[in-house]
């Protein structure tokens, strides 16, 4: 699946493919709600969770791989090195 393939979804099912076939990055906290980092084939997903409500939504997909700055301080490498 590309990237436009996936935008071209509806979110329901965009959410349902990450879970599913993503695997988790990172995460952040942005002011109320925590922005969690997949990859997915060859692209990367931001899922948006409200804690207070509990829920979880797409909120950005992307393949440059110079927007996954909010996330390199959090992402350890250390296992990579020997």
């Amino acid at each position: 699946m590309t990237l436009y393939e996936f935008k071209s979804l509806p979110k329901n099912q965009q959410t349902e493919l990450v879970w599913s076939e993503g695997d988790f990055v990172a995460d952040r906290q942005e002011e109320d709600h925590c922005i969690l980092l997949y990859q997915l084939y060859s692209f990367y997903v931001e899922v948006a969770h409200a804690g207070s409500e509990n829920k979880f939504q797409v909120c950005r997909s992307f393949s440059s791989i110079d927007q996954l700055a909010p996330y390199l301080k959090e992402i350890d490498i250390s296992g990579l090195f020997i």
